[in-house]
């Protein structure tokens, strides 16, 4: 099992890349736990909070929308079922709502 957890800079971008049939990772699963709207907003804001909060040095940078976590997972694990259930215990346990997206290329199964 493997994590990595990365900053996301263009959360619309990423979205559509997850569930991007024409990737070399096949879509076994998806769920999310807010409809596109929030995620819109969600991204807009952290845009504006980030903009507010810019001093001179920073211009450069760009703001984080959101964070992935990637996971390894048994290859038994696909399905909108177990997306769902992954979701399910993110929010549980970190208390945030989120997108699961469950991907499978040869001898790796793995959730965004």
């Amino acid at each position: 099992m493997f994590k990595r957890v990365v900053n996301i800079t263009n959360l619309g971008g990423r979205k559509r890349y997850v569930r991007d049939s024409k990737s070399s990772e096949e879509l076994v699963g998806y769920y999310q736990t807010q409809p596109d709207s929030f995620w819109k907003l969600l991204a807009k804001e952290n845009q504006e909070q980030f903009k507010r909060s810019l001093n001179s040095r920073d211009r450069l940078k760009r703001a984080s929308e959101a964070r992935e976590i990637i996971v390894g997972l048994p290859d038994h694990v696909i399905g909108a079922s177990a997306a769902k259930i992954l979701s399910e215990i993110v929010k549980k346990e970190l208390g945030v709502d989120c997108i699961v997206a469950i991907h499978r290329k040869p001898g790796n199964v793995h959730a965004h």
